[in-house]
């Protein structure tokens, strides 16, 4: 059934304000609890006759259905595509502007690598292109990273700002802190407040008076790997990921935003998979001392994402005094990569080299 099935039976037309209160009392809620029942259960649940109980669920139906689209509808769409930049260039030439709107993007690399970094990075950049519009950002922080960086952000805004008023005069003017209240966060502990929190984000996308143009999840491995972490949970767990991608794919696509979201790695001690990890493909991941690893949440997930974005590093481990003096594991001074491991707009497999500065990512 169609995620739409969850739509509050409140906010469906064509239903009589008399009608609602009595679903309401009868303890029907969305269009899912009407679509699992039969006509003559809602006739003797709700007291109608046959004719309005077969209307109520005609036009619950209707509105639950996708929409059919021409292949002309969906190429004048495609050529409409926004981008939010990510501050590496190439990789944005690479991609067709950028990361687009209507696509869940995965960024996914060994921990210190830069993931969250290049969030912020993103996030910024968006923020400030689209402040004359108060575009905002959503940042859903599972793993409760965001508090060790939000100077960080500020940075980030305070440099993109005045490099746009030295570019162009003319732009919007706009303040760090107006930009800083456009991010929204929310902080679930648990994939069950998770899942809760991506519900409410729906609502709340639908009453927002200015568009939210990016949301970020920062991790989606860290409630799925806490909560499902026993063999016997394994199916489950694979149809929760498959149902939780649909939702995120489906506030991509209705509310015309991108969805970013972060992922781990592990290492495997089945050789076969170390030698499946060994070549570039889409899960193999490049770690320190050049050990292989590859991407958590299974084949299942990879499959799911429209984007997967690798980062990667050539030489070894920094040290522990260039580490705290930089703010990551890595040692931003020497080669990253970020490699493109799955786009359906481009070739996969090409590496951009890039550095973690003080206004975010950037070539090198």
């Amino acid at each position: 059934m169609s995620l739409r099935a969850d739509r509050r039976l409140a906010r469906v037309a064509g239903i009589e304000r008399q009608l609602q209160r009595t679903l309401e009392a009868a303890g029907f809620v969305t269009c899912r609890d009407i679509l699992g029942v039969s006509v003559i259960e809602l006739i003797e649940a709700l007291d109608v006759d046959l004719d309005q109980a077969c209307h109520l669920a005609d036009v619950v139906a209707a509105e639950v259905a996708a929409k059919p689209r021409t292949a002309h509808q969906l190429l004048s769409r495609m050529s409409e595509t926004s981008y939010l930049r990510t501050g590496i260039r190439p990789l944005d030439a690479h991609l067709g502007g950028g990361l687009p709107h209507r696509c869940v993007v995965e960024a996914v690399g060994p921990a210190g690598i830069g993931k969250t970094q290049f969030c912020l990075a993103v996030a910024a950049r968006a923020l400030v292109d689209g402040a004359s519009d108060e575009r905002r950002v959503v940042h859903i922080d599972t793993a409760h990273n965001l508090d060790l960086s939000t100077k960080r952000l500020t940075e980030m805004l305070e440099l993109l700002l005045n490099e746009q008023r030295r570019d162009s005069p003319v732009a919007h003017s706009c303040t760090v802190a107006e930009l800083a209240s456009r991010l929204l966060v929310w902080r679930p502990d648990g994939w069950d407040e998770y899942c809760h929190c991506l519900k409410e984000l729906e609502i709340a996308l639908l009453a927002a008076p200015a568009r939210v143009t990016l949301i970020i999840v920062d991790s989606v491995a860290a409630p799925v790997r806490a909560h499902f972490y026993t063999k016997d949970q394994r199916s489950t767990r694979q149809e929760q990921l498959v149902a939780h991608t649909a939702l995120l794919k489906y506030l991509a696509d209705t509310h015309d935003l991108c969805v970013l979201v972060t992922n781990q790695v592990q290492g495997s001690g089945d050789r076969q998979m170390v030698d499946f990890a060994s070549s570039d493909c889409v899960s193999s991941v490049l770690g320190r001392d050049e050990a292989r690893l590859v991407c958590c949440l299974g084949t299942v997930w990879a499959h799911s994402v429209n984007i997967r974005l690798v980062l990667e590093r050539k030489a070894g481990w920094a040290s522990a005094s260039v580490a705290s003096t930089i703010g990551i594991g890595w040692n931003a001074a020497e080669s990253q990569e970020i490699r493109v491991a799955k786009a359906p707009m481009c070739a996969n497999c090409e590496r951009f080299g890039y550095k973690v500065g003080p206004e975010g990512l950037r070539s090198c």
